[in-house]
């Protein structure tokens, strides 16, 4: 049987544990090798930094969003100016997966690296523009010009997250 992790007691396990001071958190106490006032966590290979409270990785950004906002998130925690270890309060929003795969940074694309993202060539000329929301996948249209789908598809994305612009 596995132990299924209760979340509704995190954030006042995270006060009890530390202080939280603009995006980072302090130990509160000394505890085996932990040190009282020193840093908590460490950054893990995918950038973000991680906490390790009874045996249990969390991310950092998880926890600040806990400690201030009284509950653990059930959404993702996005970095609104993308930088994974800037874990101020100010700098954390919870969004959907879709939403949030909005911010992240365009990937290098190796077939057509001159396009911007959501555009895709075709055969027959043109260039056809296409966003995602909630896993879903909407074409907006074919256009003559590069330019012009690039204008269609950055004007829809900013209609969808309006209230979620990148800083």
């Amino acid at each position: 049987m596995t132990k299924k992790v209760i979340y509704d007691n995190i954030p006042q396990l995270v006060r009890e544990l530390f202080i939280y001071d603009d995006g980072t958190l302090i130990w509160k106490n000394t505890k085996g090798r932990i040190k009282g006032g020193t840093v908590a966590g460490s950054i893990h290979d995918t950038g973000y930094v991680r906490i390790k409270i009874n045996n249990r990785s969390f991310y950092r950004s998880n926890l600040i969003w806990a400690y201030h906002n009284d509950e653990y998130p059930s959404l993702e925690i996005d970095h609104i100016n993308r930088i994974r270890t800037d874990d101020r309060i100010k700098n954390l929003r919870k969004l959907t997966t879709s939403k949030n795969q909005h911010n992240k940074l365009p990937n290098k694309r190796p077939k057509n690296p001159d396009l911007p993202p959501g555009i895709k060539p075709q055969l027959s000329g043109g260039y056809q523009v296409r966003i995602s929301i909630d896993g879903k996948r909407i074409t907006l249209g074919t256009f003559t010009t590069i330019e012009e789908a690039g204008e269609v598809y950055q004007k829809a994305k900013n209609n969808i997250f309006t209230e979620h612009q990148i800083i």
